[in-house]
């Protein structure tokens, strides 16, 4: 696994590119440390503190699960922009969070850690064990044990407040070690790092996405030096999430076999084993989990949905001649698969996707190639149904990544961070759409789904670009 081809800071150990990250900060000039300050206080307004709204008292949660929440824990000034859109609890913060924590204080008590779902539908007949309010449990059996049992180590609104302060002690190492990979960018990485506006989404509903990222970063960029402890943070990152498993071929094909294997066979085995005790769990998980989430049929665009799949599915409801204000009556539903247009379109899409990442893994012959580690990355984007907007924290460490590996150039990273770091168009959406003004609602309807699916795009044709440029002068 060589990397001859890149720069020789990319063979340091990750330490040492840390420290001449700060070096490099420390060294910068007067008008880019200047810079670097702003786009650092633009972070810190990211953290989901600022007084929560009045009607957030109000609800259907116990007695007293709201007078303990403290006070300047709210949404931030960022709420409007993309936590009022509607598609997420907007008043309720961290309830991503809680669910993982509340289903590590059932393991803890010896109970069923998908006992959330019924607590988050009936929090009054089903009262939490800690937890003040909760969202649905989507996750694996070990995702409660690994991740939800340490968090309980402190009271959920300290550790809460822990957990934001780890994610940003994280998101920091991860701009620094970047920085010390690739010192010439520093204002670029700045950006991509600092100014990534879907962080304040991530932060608010306490997801862990920024922790999978950051677990994938390293560990590509360890085994781009042949290290092995790069195997088992990718290891680590799917026991927490599932959505880099795809991973698994290029590293099987490149020779970490034993690490896919113990991988397989822990999570195989405790997943399997625990669903086969607990097949009412097992149903859940198959409704409203990863299996139940995989394709995209048609239906009303709603505002939750940024992939790939989100995209393809507005535009047909567009050029079906449908209004974004227009639900999709039973009679016109289709009824087969082979009926729905949607279907089709998104399963061309996959194909043409599922052959671009196949002709990415001829890089391997060079050597460590970024490019198909990186398609392999993507394959989330466009094959899970509902991306949300705090999946884009994903994009964000893949185009940082790209970006020290040199398979972005500064200009294309910029262009990613316009379509998927910036905030979205939700609120011009809104207004089109609330005083139902035509032809505004449709133009404005298309780009907010558009914006994200537009950045994953071009991030996919750069790194094939890229790739198809490297082994042409190679050979």
């Amino acid at each position: 696994m060589k990397t001859e081809d890149y720069d020789p800071a990319l063979n340091d150990p990750a330490l040492h590119a840390i420290r001449r990250g700060w070096d490099c900060v420390r060294s910068a000039s007067h008008i880019e440390k200047i810079c670097l300050a702003l786009l650092l206080l633009l972070a810190i307004t990211f953290l989901p503190f600022g007084r929560t709204s009045p009607g957030a008292h109000i609800g259907n949660e116990p007695g007293n699960a709201m007078a303990n929440q403290p006070a300047r824990l709210g949404g931030g000034i960022w709420k409007p922009l993309a936590v009022d859109s509607g598609y997420l609890f907007k008043d309720r913060i961290a309830t991503d969070y809680f669910c993982v924590y509340e289903a590590g204080s059932l393991v803890l008590h010896g109970r069923d850690p998908f006992l959330v779902n019924l607590i988050s539908a009936d929090p009054l007949k089903h009262p939490p064990t800690r937890a003040p309010w909760v969202a649905t449990y989507r996750y694996l059996p070990l995702t409660a044990v690994l991740l939800g049992v340490p968090l309980n180590v402190l009271p959920p609104w300290s550790a809460y407040v822990a957990w934001i302060a780890l994610n940003f002690v994280l998101l920091i190492a991860n701009f620094l070690l970047c920085v010390g990979r690739r010192p010439k960018a520093l204002l670029v990485l700045g950006v991509i790092w600092l100014a990534w506006f879907p962080l304040s989404v991530e932060w608010y509903m306490g997801q862990f996405s920024l922790l999978m990222a950051s677990l994938m970063l390293w560990s590509l960029d360890a085994l781009s030096r042949g290290v092995k402890l790069g195997a088992w943070l990718w290891a680590a990152s799917v026991a927490l999430k599932v959505y880099t498993c795809a991973m698994a071929l290029p590293l099987w094909l490149w020779h970490w076999r034993r690490t896919v294997i113990l991988t397989a066979v822990i999570l195989g085995s405790t997943t399997i084993g625990y669903f086969a005790l607990n097949p009412q769990s097992r149903d859940y998980f198959q409704s409203r989990g990863l299996e139940g989430r995989v394709l995209m049929h048609e239906q009303q665009p709603y505002a939750g949905a940024q992939g790939m799949q989100a995209g393809v599915n507005a535009t047909i409801w567009v050029l079906q001649g449908r209004s974004f204000n227009q639900p999709l009556a039973p009679e016109d539903a289709p009824t087969s698969p082979l009926r729905d247009p949607v279907t089709w379109a998104v399963g061309a899409m996959l194909g043409i996707f599922g052959l671009a990442v196949l002709w990415s893994l001829k890089d391997y012959r060079k050597g460590f190639s970024p490019v198909a580690m990186g398609m392999f990355w993507l394959i989330w984007f466009y094959a899970y149904r509902d991306t949300w907007e705090h999946h884009m924290v994903l994009l964000q460490a893949l185009v940082a990544f790209w970006l020290i590996f040199g398979v972005l150039k500064p200009w294309q990273a910029i262009v990613t961070w316009v379509g998927a770091g910036t905030p979205s168009l939700w609120l011009p959406f809104l207004w089109a759409q609330a005083n139902n003004i035509e032809p505004a609602q449709t133009l404005l309807g298309l780009l907010y789904f558009w914006q994200r699916p537009a950045a994953i795009l071009f991030v996919t044709v750069a790194g094939l670009l890229h790739m198809k440029k490297r082994m042409k002068a190679i050979e």
